[in-house]
């Protein structure tokens, strides 16, 4: 009989692969405010122009917002009510 070769696993707990890195635990970016880079706890505050701030910076005046508050509330209440014109009344 012939004899075989049996080669060693690759993953074998005394040899492991020459190529693997040890596993690093995936730690997640904390928020941060994006006027004062402070990080940001349980309650971040979305602005609507689209970033996220602290409670110091919540405030649109306080960070400078490109958001128009004022044109989309006027095309929010021209939608909510729109105008109604009535037919003139012919007289008798």
């Amino acid at each position: 009989m012939d004899k075989v070769k049996v080669s060693p696993i690759a993953n074998d707990v005394n040899n492991p692969p020459q190529n693997a890195q040890p596993k690093k635990k995936k730690t997640k970016k904390k928020k941060r405010c994006s006027k004062c880079n402070k990080k940001l706890g349980l309650i971040p505050f979305d602005c609507k122009c689209g970033n996220i701030f602290c409670s110091k910076c919540r405030y649109p005046e306080e960070h400078n917002c490109t958001y128009d508050f004022r044109a989309s509330a006027k095309e929010k209440l021209e939608k909510a009510n729109p105008i109604i014109k009535f037919n003139k009344v012919i007289p008798i």
